[in-house]
């Protein structure tokens, strides 16, 4: 009889770089590799497939330390508008290179070329940490022909050290949310499960049909925010939705026409986290008995300019 095929089993924690910069994850980072392909046709059917693009997508969920750097990182697009239009493989000197570490194995495996391509949400509430999952997106590298050894990955390395991981940074907070200048409640809103924020991140791959993806380019973005409000009645929930009445939204106006920031801030730790220029779109509720009213409303943004120049879409303090 034939010899069974013993397993070489390859796992164990991993931690990412991207552009230089370290990000822990609270489990596995998953490579989903999106291939496409196209099948010529003939009198005898289809020929078989052959290759058009690829693109490593590398999903996780960071570990939700909160620093100064790792917020410039991870929503410079948000804080600095103008990156719309340009790739979002961004860098100077190793410019995009995408790193995964793996600890046990003591290996680094390299992405030549990648860049964010889904910024994480904010989890701001006390049940969570502050991190949503997110995305990395790797193509080949540019200036390197696809035939070269190293277009796409980089020869296996040694994973070496990294000293930043520190604990005291992963907040979990309770936190508050005001409404532009309004006062009382509005000005001290809770959340019945905190406050998530959403980052939109539209991209766009530029086709080159030599090497498959030339670039991914960023083309929009947009914020929202959702929470069960803790403390509102349904006419106070209703007047933030401007149902009826002088300041109803009518059809063909921006939800935040009144382009009031929605300021959420952490009563213990005190981080605080603005999205600029929202406005309620819409309020969900539940008549149920030992059910809380108000499931969920939901804030969008609206773009800005000054002086031809875009405003920033999001800003955030430290604790003082």
């Amino acid at each position: 009889m034939g010899n069974v095929v013993l397993p070489t089993v390859i796992q164990g924690p991993a931690y990412i770089s991207i552009s230089g910069q370290v990000l822990y994850t609270e489990k596995e980072i998953s490579v989903d590799q999106n291939t496409e392909s196209w099948n010529p046709e003939s009198a005898y059917g289809p020929l078989g497939q052959r290759h058009k693009s690829r693109k490593d997508v590398l999903s996780f969920k960071p570990v939700g330390m909160i620093t100064n750097g790792l917020l410039n990182f991870l929503y410079s697009a948000h804080l600095t508008p103008t990156a719309i239009g340009k790739s979002i493989i961004t860098g100077a000197g190793g410019s995009g290179v995408v790193l995964v570490s793996s600890i046990s194995e003591n290996k680094t495996y390299t992405w030549r070329r990648g860049g964010i391509s889904k910024p994480p949400g904010l989890a701001l509430k006390p049940t969570s940490t502050a991190f949503g999952a997110m995305a990395v997106t790797c193509i080949g590298k540019d200036a390197v022909q696809p035939l070269d050894a190293n277009w796409w990955l980089a020869a296996e390395g040694a994973a070496g050290a990294d000293t930043s991981f520190d604990q005291t940074k992963i907040i979990s907070d309770i936190y508050s949310g005001a409404l532009g200048a309004r006062g009382a409640p509005y000005n001290a809103m809770g959340g019945m499960n905190g406050f998530d924020l959403d980052f939109g991140f539209e991209t766009v791959d530029v086709p080159a049909s030599d090497v498959g993806i030339a670039d991914i380019i960023l083309r929009g973005l947009s914020t929202s925010a959702t929470f069960a409000p803790s403390n509102l009645t349904e006419a106070q929930v209703n007047t933030l939705v401007r149902l009826q009445d002088a300041t109803a939204v009518l059809p063909g106006q921006p939800y935040a026409k009144e382009l009031e920031d929605l300021v959420i801030t952490g009563t213990q730790v005190g981080w605080i986290f603005s999205l600029n220029a929202m406005g309620a779109k819409r309020a969900n509720k539940i008549y149920q008995v030992g059910a809380h009213r108000h499931t969920m409303i939901e804030f969008v943004n609206q773009r800005l300019w000054t002086a031809g120049v875009p405003e920033a879409l999001f800003g955030f303090t430290a604790p003082s």
